[in-house]
């Protein structure tokens, strides 16, 4: 039997609206970059909860973040990331209107 361990998933859907799940997630250490993959590539996400189970098309969905990080990642996956805030910059553009630009984050 493989290990379980609770996870945390973020979602965030297209229209803007927002859920969190906590779930138990089976782990096989051997397969875990395989099951994130197959994670990552599957066109529904199913969760049973206690009272439904829960089949969310992953074509309505804008990102998801898991926590804990799991160890191990696809290839596909960037490591030691980290979010940056985005500054916006006042700009006068050549008829001297002002607009707001996403610029550089410091």
């Amino acid at each position: 039997m493989y290990p379980v361990r609770r996870l945390i998933l973020n979602i965030k859907y297209l229209n803007g609206t927002r859920e969190k799940y906590e779930v138990d997630a089976l782990f096989d250490e051997t397969k875990q970059t395989q099951q994130i993959e197959e994670l990552m590539n599957s066109p529904v996400i199913a969760i049973q909860t206690r009272q439904n189970l829960v089949v969310i098309p992953t074509s309505s969905i804008q990102r998801i973040e898991i926590s804990p990080t799991p160890m191990k990642f696809p290839i596909s996956v960037l490591r030691n990331g980290r979010r940056l805030p985005i500054c916006l910059e006042r700009k006068r553009t050549a008829s001297g209107d002002v607009v707001l630009d996403l610029g550089d984050s410091p």
